[in-house]
């Protein structure tokens, strides 16, 4: 099997996947740190991860003037390397799973 994650930094212990609901790029720190952010404490496996609480984005568009045009938010949960998606989510993937591909 390939891995699905890929480590961004060692020392936070920051992975990241491309989502396979939005298309997106999602990384979270699962070690513990003094800085504010998510983190969230994962198996440690690269091909098959799990993560113990679920994964939340809000993505964000502007218009010109820089005021908010669209939201867009992909929640999932991600359990033996598959996402599932909640119903939450605005992509066409809410209350679906989906197996987080390989990262090439």
């Amino acid at each position: 099997m390939l891995n699905v994650f890929k480590i961004l930094d060692a020392d936070t212990g920051r992975v990241a996947w491309r989502c396979p609901g939005c298309g997106k790029l999602h990384a979270r720190e699962t070690v513990v740190r003094d800085f504010p952010g998510p983190w969230n404490p994962w198996n440690g496996d690269m091909e098959q991860p799990t993560f113990e609480k679920n994964v939340r984005y809000r993505l964000h568009s502007h218009n010109e003037d820089g005021s908010i045009k669209s939201v867009i938010v992909c929640d999932s949960t991600i359990t033996d390397g598959v996402a599932t998606f909640i119903n939450d989510t605005s992509h066409e993937f809410a209350g679906q799973s989906l197996p987080i591909q390989p990262w090439v």
